[in-house]
């Protein structure tokens, strides 16, 4: 199993940051009125009004598959509401899909507390044997049932894939794994004591946070394949990648305190920070500022669909088709941040060199000992 050392990076990163942010103050307040870009307020979305089930649903499913144990992780994953982001961010769901997404959610939740609060994010080599243990590349589940994780993420595949094409399924596992390659990534940084380089971080920042699987997810809920001319079209592309920004740069901004309180700099803040030699309070309206910009980006390039549809001959169903996947990102910008002042994830943190009581190293383990009975 992974150690942490926790005297190594936690001391000789920034200090100056940690010093910066000790101060107490209401949090979500500061950051609805002053930290999140104002052309978040262009963006409108409804709210599926399923996440309660799809919430009771998450719980019961990590319960059958093991990925929580304990009194303490199950109240961990109530109040962090996996299945109310999902309603936040995929509005037109129906029950069935609702509830595969909060479990998604969920399992994206409990392998980032491993990796961001246990000791995997630490020992980059630990977390790649780890994770490798995981999936079963090639294979028609993609998950290695010897492991809770991968048992759980074929159990998602199945229910998933069952619905979508092969192309479909390629391309998810795919992003699945730059998800895995990414972690590591982050996790060798931490060991080295070592802020992100500001060229590199927004893509491996993107697929550290899970963001474009969960992004192929929406073709999912429409029960659709967009073609690659238009998938990987530059209109596209741009949506997504821009989408995509904003979530996890808001992300930033709002999990900025708690990431630092434990010693993480994987954050656009301390990037922009470090690369520009800025103060605290100047590094956060920089990140604010460009994730504003990179929202304008988003709306332009949506403004332009027309004559992408016109360019290759789109279908009016495909259109229309089109027009509701985007809807969807513009529901997971926007959804993000409203679900984040619900829930409890962002708000409870320890000052701790120890991991958290409610971690378990599910990635060691055998399924057939973790699974219940």
């Amino acid at each position: 199993m992974a150690t942490k050392n926790p005297t190594a990076p936690m001391h000789d990163i920034s200090d100056a940051i940690w010093r910066d942010v000790s101060r107490p103050y209401g949090f979500r307040e500061h950051v609805m009125s002053v930290v999140l870009p104002e052309q978040l307020d262009r963006i409108v979305s409804s709210v599926n009004s399923l996440g309660a089930q799809a919430d009771s649903h998450a719980i019961a499913w990590a319960l059958d598959h093991g990925l929580i144990r304990t009194e303490k992780a199950r109240r961990r994953l109530a109040g962090t509401r996996p299945g109310s982001l999902a309603a936040h961010c995929y509005p037109s769901a129906d029950l069935s899909a609702l509830c595969l997404l909060g479990d998604w959610m969920t399992w994206l939740f409990i392998l980032d507390d491993l990796n961001d609060e246990g000791t995997y994010g630490w020992d980059p080599e630990a977390l790649e044997q780890a994770l490798t243990s995981v999936v079963v590349p090639g294979s028609s589940g993609f998950g290695n049932t010897d492991n809770p994780f991968g048992a759980a993420l074929g159990d998602m595949v199945g229910r998933a894939g069952a619905h979508m094409s092969p192309q479909w399924r390629r391309r998810f596992q795919h992003h699945v794994l730059d998800y895995f390659r990414a972690y590591v990534w982050q996790s060798a940084h931490r060991r080295a004591g070592q802020i992100p380089d500001a060229d590199t971080f927004p893509q491996q920042r993107r697929e550290a946070g899970a963001i474009i699987p969960s992004f192929d997810l929406i073709e999912f809920v429409e029960s659709t394949t967009l073609p690659p001319g238009l998938y990987y079209s530059r209109t596209y592309q741009r949506l997504l990648t821009t989408a995509a920004n904003v979530v996890c740069w808001t992300n930033d901004l709002m999990t900025f305190e708690k990431e630092v309180a434990r010693g993480d700099h994987q954050n656009l803040i301390s990037v922009v920070r470090e690369a520009e030699g800025l103060a605290l309070d100047q590094a956060m309206a920089a990140v604010r500022s460009r994730t504003g910009r990179e929202i304008e980006r988003f709306l332009a390039t949506e403004a332009d669909l027309p004559r992408l549809f016109t360019a290759l001959a789109v279908s009016t169903e495909l259109r229309a088709t089109t027009l509701r996947c985007v809807d969807m990102l513009r529901a997971w910008m926007r959804g993000h941040v409203d679900w984040g002042q619900e829930t409890a994830r962002y708000l409870e943190f320890e000052h701790s060199a120890s991991p958290p009581e409610y971690l378990d190293d599910l990635l060691a383990e055998d399924s057939t000992i973790s699974r219940k009975a």
